[in-house]
């Protein structure tokens, strides 16, 4: 696997995977079409050689892979291949508003959408932010805007 590949927690995708029951209908084929085609409008917009993604809805799941695990290969990403985490996920200086969730909040909870924050503003929309937009400019975001969501305990 190339070193310019978006990595993700391996384990991670092996749960959402291993969970899934591949293939089964969640979209329809104009709302897969159009997710597929954004997809790989994001991955162009922002340069990301490829990703691996998994939607689960009850017993029905989805999963693609889009672009490149390996850029000088060119072999292609599929929906069982697996990522390798970062050493730049740590999150070090990610904090919430209070410090008991920044202290209990794990890196498994943020990439599993357990933190109780149901949602975050549109930065999941990343494609539309301007060119050097980072990871303290999004959690100011949120920060600025946490009033407006239903938050999940």
């Amino acid at each position: 696997m190339g070193t310019s590949s978006v990595s993700i927690g391996k384990d991670l995708l092996l749960a959402l995977l291993g969970a899934c029951t591949l293939e089964a209908a969640i979209f329809t084929p104009e709302q897969d079409a159009d997710i597929q085609s954004y997809i790989e409008k994001v991955l162009e917009c922002r340069n990301i050689p490829g990703l691996s993604i998994a939607v689960v809805k009850g017993e029905k799941s989805w999963a693609r892979g889009f672009g490149f695990e390996d850029l000088e290969t060119r072999q292609p990403v599929e929906n069982t291949t697996h990522f390798l985490p970062k050493r730049s996920y740590q999150l070090e200086q990610f904090a919430f508003q209070d410090n008991d969730t920044t202290n209990q909040v794990t890196v498994a909870d943020l990439l599993t959408h357990q933190t109780g924050v149901s949602a975050a503003g549109d930065y999941g929309l990343i494609a539309g932010y301007p060119e050097g937009t980072n990871r303290n400019d999004l959690a100011w975001y949120v920060l600025q805007h946490i009033h407006r969501y239903i938050l999940n305990f």
